[in-house]
């Protein structure tokens, strides 16, 4: 059990999602749905919406602890709030700052101890208009996401509500001077093309993966993983936390698929895997992000050659420190919690261990002892700049959850950090044979349908970075911003299984390149540092010979689209006027989801080579409250490559390796369906 639910949290962030039916929801929903989406909209502005300033006017934080949970906490905030202890709005704000963190940990469980809905409502109106904005911004999107009478709410997509951290500066300014000018106004929206994602200036070749680094889709996924699961929360502290036992293990997986994803739109380029961090030498790689605050502050770049060094409260050798603290402890067999007790690292726990020490979150069991090695590793890299820099006031990209993958030394930490449970994994007896072996299943084949990768062109809003007069003026402001995207033809693959009796059979689709940076062919060694999860699923299949048909728009660890700013309110507000019911199914999750459009990798114009690796098991049990899966068979959500296995141990009748081709064509190519 423990691994099946461990694979719906850790790759389609669903936390074992209940059966979510299509349904219309009551007039109550609506109403406190509305309140969400007004809050958000504009969030950088004073309240604009007449009927919340009348609610406002003569309610007073201080007048309603009797309204919180944990009134001590709330007196303590009303006091930080009274001694100017939190840091002013339009300030530069960062959640990898300790001071930071503490007072949106405040602010978040401000908001979480309210006793009713009003009573939140209000105290997030409070805050709007008085917290600083970035970090309000955080601490009421977590709230939403994990106070139980707002879980199902629909946000809207990160890249709308702060698009300043998701385009260049200059698509920013070009956005304000039109709007200045009038060419916001009318019918249709004022747009603005950004190419540089897929045709970047200068001749770094880092900047060529522009492309994957700054997909909205993509950073919007990871943003709200960290809402979602935000690093302060722990069970002691609130009751409500699902599935707290695998949020190490949730660390290291996501982290782990990101880099095989990164390093295989690398070989596409023929560019060399991503390496570790060595602290003792220069950063090679130079970043410029273009990205501007609200407050008008640029983000930090950092120039070639950049010295890793003590810039910040964060050390080198601290660093150095923790790392070998924590692989000291895997050597020895276990950790020291904060009573100096003894916890072992077994096969059952310690990835999880590992990962909330690593992190730092709220389960870390001795935080003291071990730090935050993520977190300090991020602040350390981030502040790598030329001291002659004078504004070191700003933030790097590294320092913000919606922009941190922007910047190419992300996956160089990352990579970093997963030399740690390598270390353990180590330890760890490999897969055998017998291990992975299915009696009374068989692959007899596999085969794909033409896989096409392509850019597209996809557009969004940027008004939420403009100025209003009133709800009605904002109401009236249309520019986007058009970009290209990576995107893929759906597809269809086929496996055909022989089984031995009538029974549900749990399926893992692999995918990786078959040459290496060199063009040499990868043996089954190499391709396990590559190897990515496709597609995960349980079907059922009938004694005798079975074809399993799959198509790309039915893989549930994907979505295809989120739902948008506007279309939330148009539709909110035509049900509370009963021009049109609202219908919610699955769509509160789908920021939780991968986007469908990244599923496979970019290919090339003559065909990039890959291997795929699929597994079918037995499954072992039911889950009758899950729209996910249906059943599971208790294993690593990527067994088998998530220990060290031989490749003549794999040779058994329930798993197939198949080779295939991905192609890259034009946008026109896929209109006219050039034969490939």
């Amino acid at each position: 059990m423990r691994y099946l639910v461990a694979a719906v949290v850790l790759l389609a962030a669903l936390a074992a999602a209940k059966i979510t039916p299509i349904t219309e929801v009551n007039a109550e929903f609506l109403a406190k749905q509305r309140d969400v989406l007004r809050i958000l909209w504009y969030y950088d502005q004073p309240i604009m919406s007449v009927e919340e300033l009348e609610m406002m006017k003569n309610w007073k934080i201080e007048d309603n602890v009797s309204h919180f949970k944990d009134q001590e906490l709330l007196k303590t905030f009303l006091k930080w709030w009274e001694h100017e202890h939190f840091i002013p709005r339009g300030a530069p704000f960062t959640l990898y700052y300790i001071k930071h963190m503490e007072q949106t940990k405040m602010i978040f469980d401000v908001l979480y101890s309210a006793t009713d809905y009003d009573t939140f409502h209000k105290t997030a109106l409070w805050m709007r208009d008085h917290m600083n904005q970035p970090m309000f911004l955080y601490a009421f999107r977590a709230a939403v996401l994990n106070r139980p009478e707002t879980k199902g709410m629909m946000l809207p997509p990160a890249y709308e509500l702060t698009p300043e951290l998701f385009v260049h500066a200059d698509v920013i300014q070009k956005a304000m001077d039109a709007d200045m000018m009038g060419m916001t106004y009318k019918e249709d929206p004022y747009v603005i093309w950004d190419n540089r994602t897929v045709e970047p200036l200068g001749d770094d070749l880092e900047e060529m993966l522009a492309y994957f680094r700054e997909d909205v889709g993509l950073n919007n996924y990871y943003t709200y993983l960290a809402l979602r699961y935000p690093t302060f929360m722990a069970p002691a502290n609130y009751s409500h936390m699902e599935h707290e036992k695998l949020r190490g293990e949730m660390f290291f997986v996501h982290l782990d698929q990101l880099l095989r994803r990164y390093n295989t739109e690398r070989l596409a380029l023929r560019m060399t895997p991503v390496e570790e961090i060595d602290f003792e030498e220069p950063i090679e790689t130079s970043y410029y992000p273009e990205i501007r605050m609200l407050n008008g502050k640029e983000a930090i770049y950092r120039p070639t050659c950049a010295k890793i060094g003590d810039l910040t409260k964060t050390k080198v050798r601290d660093v150095l420190n923790y790392d070998m603290r924590i692989r000291e402890a895997i050597d020895r067999g276990y950790v020291l919690d904060e009573m100096l007790r003894k916890r072992f690292l077994n096969d059952e726990e310690g990835m999880t261990i590992l990962g909330s020490i690593i992190e730092g979150n709220g389960e870390s069991v001795n935080k003291k002892l071990y730090g935050s090695l993520y977190e300090k590793m991020l602040n350390l890299v981030a502040r790598s700049f030329d001291h002659r820099i004078k504004d070191k006031a700003s933030q790097s990209v590294l320092e913000m959850i919606e922009t941190m993958r922007r910047d190419p030394m992300y996956y160089r930490i990352i990579k970093t950090i997963l030399g740690i449970p390598e270390r353990f994994k180590e330890n760890l007896p490999a897969y055998t044979k017998h291990d992975i072996e299915e009696t009374g299943l068989k692959i007899t084949s596999v085969t794909m349908d033409k896989l096409i990768t392509y850019f597209d062109e996809f557009e969004f809003p940027l008004v939420n970075v403009l100025k209003a007069s009133s709800v009605q003026d904002s109401m009236k402001k249309k520019v986007v911003v058009k970009q290209q995207r990576l995107n893929h033809k759906p597809f269809s693959y086929r496996i055909a299984v022989n089984s031995d009796k009538d029974e549900h059979i749990f399926v893992r689709t692999y995918m990786a390149p078959r040459f290496d940076h060199m063009g040499r062919e990868m043996n089954f060694e190499g391709l396990t540092k590559y190897f990515f999860l496709l597609d995960w699923f349980d079907t059922k299949v009938h004694a005798g010979e079975n074809t399993i048909e799959r198509n790309s728009k039915d893989m549930k660890i994907y979505t295809s689209k989120v739902p948008t700013f506007e279309d939330l309110l148009h539709r909110v507000g035509d049900a509370l006027t009963n021009v049109r019911p609202f219908y919610k199914g699955d769509e509160s999750v789908r920021h939780l989801q991968f986007p469908q459009r990244l599923a496979l990798p970019k290919g090339s114009r003559e065909g990039m080579p890959f291997k795929i690796f699929v597994v079918v098991t037995h499954c072992s049990g039911k889950m009758d409250d899950s729209w996910f899966v249906n059943c599971w068979d208790k294993k690593p959500v990527t067994f088998p490559i998530d220990r060290k296995v031989m490749d003549f141990d794999l040779d058994v009748p329930n798993t197939h390796f198949e080779d295939v081709m991905v192609f890259h064509r034009t946008w026109d190519d896929t209109v006219t369906s050039v034969t490939v």
